[in-house]
């Protein structure tokens, strides 16, 4: 993956009309903290709150600023408040795909945020990496993540039965994904 390593620490910064897709820092921490005392943001994460800011700051020490290439926060240009993160992981470089996955404080829900850094994230992919496939999944039950990967021209592909186990329940999960042709077509 060295070469989409090369290719990610020259596109550390991305942008868009409304927002900055840029390096996940350490005083994004509150933010981070903020999301998880949610429990609309933590219906559907596999993961549970962070108990204080430490916390948070741990959790984005370790996903996001201990390997930060092709991960970003997502901070609204009017405001410079950051509302969430974003990224594409999961590598193939012979399959020449990867998977997207996005956090938005519920806040924030509503303005389709999300929706505009993910299509920051596929012309990244398409446009640059020359990826051939991008994939996502959620949980079937949030409707709000099914509705960002249909907004960015995801196809939905498989229904994954009990696929996580999520809050003291095994998940069902959607698989998406969308394709160079669809997205160039």
């Amino acid at each position: 993956m060295s070469s989409y390593n090369e290719v990610l620490a020259e596109h550390r910064y991305l942008e868009s009309e409304r927002l900055h897709l840029r390096p996940a820092h350490l005083d994004d921490a509150p933010a981070l903290f903020a999301m998880s005392q949610s429990a609309e943001f933590l219906r559907y994460m596999t993961w549970s709150a962070d108990r204080d800011l430490a916390g948070a700051e741990r959790r984005l020490a370790s996903y996001y600023i201990g390997a930060p290439l092709g991960k970003y926060a997502v901070e609204l240009k009017a405001t410079g408040a950051c509302i969430g993160f974003v990224d594409l992981h999961f590598f193939d470089e012979v399959a020449r795909s990867a998977e997207i996955g996005y956090l938005l404080n519920p806040e924030f829900q509503g303005h389709c945020y999300v929706t505009e850094a993910c299509k920051c994230l596929l012309a990244l992919g398409f446009e640059v990496l020359d990826l051939v496939r991008i994939s996502a999944r959620c949980d079937v039950r949030n409707e709000a993540s099914l509705a960002v990967m249909e907004r960015i021209g995801m196809q939905r592909e498989a229904l994954m039965r009990r696929q996580e186990f999520c809050k003291d329940e095994f998940c069902d999960m959607l698989h998406y994904s969308i394709l160079d042709t669809d997205y160039f077509g």
